[in-house]
């Protein structure tokens, strides 16, 4: 269902952020939302940290990828879900800014 809605003709990075940092239970949010921020600002999906390849038991399937290199890529919007340890789930999506010029 997210490809037919988000995905049509487009590539979906997917990565975290635990296998830089390690377990951060009570920052984990925060750190998506500070990984995204700085993939917003230099355009790039880092690549994931000690990734060889995907678990057999994982049906990942196009236009998902796990990025086994740095991509230069336009990001618009970037989704961050986290789950927590004790039960705090959180979801949301940071998008670019742009500032639109008004004519007067």
């Amino acid at each position: 269902a997210i490809t037919a809605v988000f995905a049509e003709g487009k590539e979906i990075g997917l990565g975290g952020v635990k296998a830089n940092i390690g377990h951060t239970e009570p920052v984990s949010g925060l750190a998506g939302i500070i990984k995204a921020l700085k993939m917003l600002a230099y355009q790039k999906i880092p690549k994931q940290i000690n990734y060889k390849q995907t678990n057999t038991y994982i049906d990942l399937k196009a236009p998902f990828y796990i990025s086994k290199e740095t991509v230069h890529k336009r990001l618009n919007h970037i989704g961050i879900n986290n789950y927590g340890f004790g039960g705090s789930n959180g979801h949301c999506i940071v998008s670019q800014y742009s500032q639109s010029v008004q004519n007067e």
